[in-house]
Parts: C-alpha cells; sequence; structure tokens
C-alpha cells in the first residue's frame, strides 16, 4: 500500500483504484459487446419499427400460444412455410421457441447492463460535480484576470479557447 508523510494512506489510492475499476468495467463492457450476435444490429428506423416488444408478462402468453401450436399441428399447417423450422411441410415451434428463449435472457442482460448504466451515469455525474465545484470559480477568476495578465492568459488560453469558441453566436432578431 502506497503511504505518504508517515503513516498516513495516500488520499489518491482510493481514487487510483475507482478509477482502475472503471477502466476494467469499460473494457469488460467491449468484451461483452463483441459477444452479442453482429445478427441481431438493427438500424434506428427499424428498432423504432420493431415488433419485438413485449409487454409485461407476455413471453408466458406466446409460450402457451407455442404450446397449443405443438397440441394440434395440423390447424396451422398453413404456417409450416412461416416458422423458421427446417421442414416446410411441418410446422415448428421449435425455432420460435429458442427466440424466446433468446428474448428472455436477452431481456434479463439488458435490465442488468441498465442498472450499470445508471450507476455509472450517477457516478460520472457526481464526478463531474466534484470537478465544477472547483474548475467553475477558478475559470471565474482567470476569465476576470486575464484581460490584464498577459501570462495567465496564455496559460490558460485552451480553456479560454473552448469557451469562447463554445458559446452561441446572439441570433439577429427581425
Amino acid at each position: 500500500m502506497a503511504k505518504d508523510k508517515g503513516s498516513k494512506a495516500s488520499p489518491h489510492r482510493a481514487t487510483d483504484k475507482a478509477v482502475e475499476r472503471l477502466r476494467d468495467i469499460a473494457t469488460g463492457c467491449d468484451a461483452l459487446r463483441r459477444q452479442c450476435p453482429a445478427a441481431s444490429a438493427l438500424s434506428t428506423a427499424d428498432r423504432q419499427a420493431s415488433s419485438g416488444r413485449f409487454r409485461v408478462g407476455e413471453a408466458a402468453v406466446l409460450r402457451a400460444i407455442l404450446d397449443v401450436v405443438d397440441a394440434r399441428p395440423a390447424l396451422f399447417s398453413v404456417l409450416a412455410a412461416h416458422d423458421g423450422g427446417p421442414n416446410p411441410a411441418a410446422v415448428e415451434t421449435s425455432p420460435a421457441r429458442e427466440a424466446l428463449a433468446r428474448k428472455e435472457a436477452a431481456d434479463e442482460a439488458l435490465a442488468a447492463a441498465e442498472l450499470l448504466v445508471k450507476a455509472l451515469r450517477d457516478d460520472s455525474l457526481v464526478s463531474g460535480e466534484a470537478v465544477r465545484a472547483l474548475t467553475t470559480p477558478a475559470y471565474a477568476i482567470i476569465k476576470a484576470n486575464a484581460t490584464v495578465d498577459a501570462a495567465l492568459r496564455d496559460e490558460a488560453s485552451e480553456a479560454i479557447g473552448f469557451y469562447r469558441d463554445s458559446v452561441k453566436p446572439k441570433s439577429k432578431k427581425p
């Protein structure tokens, strides 16, 4: 464990560990994303128009429908060519059941990922607030003094330029 002056632990050690964990999460998420099937990629328009959203409890109802199809295949034989199965002459529910299992697993993973995203977003916002608590008033001091202090203006040129360039031009009123 890193030590600073005497026996006190370094105040940066916890931050270093947190940064390391966050970078590990980013690396892990990238690896997990690469494991997602490429065939699942949709365009924005396809995503918005998809009929793949289920209501709460609908998966169980759809499974029950598949049970009925299995119990009375002759009644549903007209669907054989559209069921995704290898036999075009017989209705098969196994492709739909596999897709349903995959959807339920994807929904579980999505719920867990959304909790992770929420936790990361909250951490990012809290960390950003901590940075702004010092940098916002510091920038105000820089801006107030840069007009008369050329050395300060040069030292802070990156920040001054960034904030100057990000200001939207005032629109001319008709």
